[in-house]
Formats: structure tokens, C-alpha cells, sequence
């Protein structure tokens, strides 16, 4: 299912399954991921990446 994602999407999927995925915030998501959560721009995209899956009904 995931082999069907882009990469920053199978990253963040990947994220939900080895944390439990329940009650996460996209600054959480962007910092397991590595990404610098002090820049807002990296936090909105985390935010970004975490709605269209959630959107489309491939909610993570």
C-alpha cells in the first residue's frame, strides 16, 4: 500500500505505524522525521503532507 505514496508521504506513514499514530502533532511527525521544528515553514509542511493523505481517506 505505501509503495504507491511519494516518498515524504511513506516516511510519515511509517512514522504513525512504529509510534501508534494515535494523537500525533504535525510537529511531532516533522520531528521524528529529522526535520528542524524550529522553522515554521518545516512544521506546515509536515501539516501539509499529514492532510491529503487524511483527505483522500488514507488517514494515517
Amino acid at each position: 500500500m505505501f509503495a504507491l505514496l511519494g516518498q515524504d508521504y511513506r516516511w510519515i506513514m511509517t512514522v504513525f505505524d512504529s509510534v501508534g499514530g494515535t494523537g500525533l502533532t504535525a510537529r511531532q511527525v516533522a520531528a521524528h522525521l529529522g526535520w528542524d521544528t524550529a522553522l515554521a515553514s518545516r512544521v506546515e509542511g509536515a501539516q501539509g503532507r499529514l492532510k491529503r493523505p487524511a483527505d483522500r481517506g488514507r488517514a494515517p
